[in-house]
């Protein structure tokens, strides 16, 4: 299996205040980044972790990053496994 899925992560999210899906290009990537995850059955458990490393790759503070990763969760936990 690829982590290609993992690329699109950066997409998702806005390149200054880093909010997920906060304008419609970022939407759409995260669109296309739920349909990589079902499509190579990545669950939750792997998502989140990749997507917590990304955020604290782009020096997200802890606070940031746990009301991103919820607000991802409410729109990929229904849709992914786990």
């Amino acid at each position: 299996m690829s982590d290609d899925w993992k690329k699109k992560i950066s997409g998702c999210f806005g390149e200054k205040d880093l909010i997920f899906a906060g304008h419609p290009s970022d939407e759409n990537s995260a669109f296309e980044l739920l349909k990589s995850l079902r499509k190579d059955a990545i669950g939750w458990a792997e998502t989140k972790e990749a997507i917590n490393q990304w955020l604290a790759s782009q020096n997200a503070n802890a606070a940031h990053t746990s009301r991103q990763l919820a607000k991802v969760g409410e729109h990929f936990k229904p849709w992914i496994l786990d």
